[in-house]
């Protein structure tokens, strides 16, 4: 194989024993195809990384910072950005960062927002501008402790929920003190606690008085945009808010009927994988897509649309799901080639 290090035309030959042939070969500039990017908001001991979906749920005086590039690699990897707003206010500029130990530093976009309202921020080939990267941000004013804090949180080691965290938020100090139950789930122990919130430069950090049960020492921390951070071994581990969402990641979902298995994957972002099977192998269908949950009665309806990497669905979107109200069972039905398909879905751990 030949591999061209620069732009321009060349001549090659090919020889053998009695023939030699010449090619003329022209090689021109990588052209951009795609933007990607991924994006970071300072934290307690560094910054926290993101991935990057359709839109961000943002916090005044934030500054999202985003690290992009073009696609393929051997194109010019200039972007351009910019900001779509009705006259709301912002700041936009480009620093170089370096983000952690294992990455350089590299010209980085900052996007500060500065007033309540929507917001599109729009990274652009310097040299194909046809090819861009626009995310839609929807800013809300800061919550006080006592908002962030009405949800519980919890971190999964592996597939399993290791803590698990259940505040009860002072209202008089807006959240800043208050009770917590935490709960090892994997041990089945438990710790009651008191807890204030003290200011660092670049978050929150958690103060736990010991009341009654286990006592495990955690540290914890937030990070500007109250993402929660348990510290276990002296590593930081980003816990998630407790959502419908959340329980229902973490694992495979998988149930049969007829022939045929469904397996199901969710993710916290709000997307989910789609296998469909037969037995016997001959029939494999696949599809990635988005998800929303609502309750409804005694459980949940899920719904499933279709999202930019959605390609072929073996079944009409929006496709709808149940969830019953203990979160242990997920029911789907739907036709494919003419027949019936009914199924009950339970989950196992992938790890």
């Amino acid at each position: 194989s030949l591999s061209a290090t620069s732009v321009g035309t060349f001549k090659i030959s090919v020889s053998s024993t009695n023939v030699t042939k010449t090619f003329t070969v022209t090689v021109s500039d990588a052209q951009p195809k795609e933007i990607f990017a991924s994006y970071f908001v300072e934290g307690p001991d560094g910054y926290v990384a993101y991935s990057l979906g359709d839109s961000i749920s943002a916090y005044v005086g934030i500054t999202y910072i985003f690290s992009a590039s073009v696609s393929p690699a051997q194109a010019d990897q200039n972007i351009h950005s910019s900001v779509n707003t009705n006259g709301l206010k912002y700041t936009l500029e480009t620093k170089t960062i370096k983000v952690n130990d294992y990455v350089d530093e590299k010209d980085m976009v900052c996007f500060t927002p500065l007033s309540e309202g929507d917001y599109d921020l729009v990274l652009e080939s310097a040299s194909k501008t046809d090819v861009k990267l626009t995310t839609h941000f929807t800013v809300s004013k800061m919550p006080t402790f006592s908002e962030v804090l009405s949800s519980d949180f919890a971190w999964r080691q592996g597939s399993q929920i290791k803590y698990y965290f259940s505040f009860t938020p002072d209202v008089s100090s807006e959240g800043q003190s208050g009770h917590v139950t935490i709960s090892d789930r994997t041990s089945n122990k438990q710790e009651n606690a008191t807890y204030t919130i003290s200011t660092l430069t670049n978050g929150y950090e958690f103060k736990f008085t010991h009341v009654d049960g286990e006592e495990f020492n955690l540290t914890v921390k937030m990070s500007k945009d109250f993402m929660m951070i348990v510290y276990v071994d002296g590593y930081g581990n980003e816990m998630s808010k407790v959502t419908v969402e959340f329980m229902l990641s973490g694992g495979t979902w998988a149930g049969t009927s007829g022939d045929y298995q469904l397996n199901l994957n969710f993710y916290n972002n709000g997307e989910a994988n789609v296998s469909f099977m037969k037995t016997d192998y001959s029939v494999s269908k696949y599809f990635s897509c988005n998800f929303v949950i609502t309750q409804s009665g005694e459980g949940y309806v899920g719904t499933f649309t279709s999202n930019s990497y959605t390609e072929d669905p073996f079944i009409a979107l929006p496709a709808t799901f149940t969830v019953n109200n203990e979160l242990n069972s997920i029911s789907m039905n739907f036709d494919y080639d003419g027949v019936s398909y009914s199924f009950t879905l339970t989950i196992s751990a992938d790890y």
